[in-house]
């Protein structure tokens, strides 16, 4: 596999653990209590965790509750270090991590990006 290819094993296993734990996926909102959207279990799944841990304790800037600590320390946009991550370009990372996804939705897109 090379850089610029997607990294499709993250993609279907990330798609794999939300169907397992459906429960965990809110795909309206980056982050909503102890749910996230595809871009946050792709963050978790590589070693992510937020930046801070009680939402309530993230300034009020509607930016700050969606960083997360990367592994290396680093402080980024949950769906910048998805994108990051999976290796996808900005349009492609617009439609995989559009709030209006339902499963069957993300679960074609995710074949469309690996094609």
């Amino acid at each position: 596999m090379t850089a610029t290819e997607p990294d499709e094993q993250m993609m279907r296993e990330t798609l794999d653990d939300i169907r397992r734990n459906y429960s965990t996926w809110n795909q309206s909102d980056w982050r909503c209590g102890s749910t996230a959207c595809f871009a946050g279990h792709v963050a978790f799944r590589a070693g992510a965790v937020w930046l801070y841990a009680d939402e309530a304790d993230a300034p009020d800037d509607h930016i700050s509750k969606y960083l997360v600590r990367t592994p290396d320390g680093q402080a980024m946009h949950v769906a910048d270090y998805a994108g990051e991550v999976l290796r996808i370009n900005t349009d492609d990372a617009d439609r995989l991590f559009f709030s209006d996804n339902t499963f069957k939705d993300l679960s074609r897109i995710v074949s469309e990006i690996c094609a």
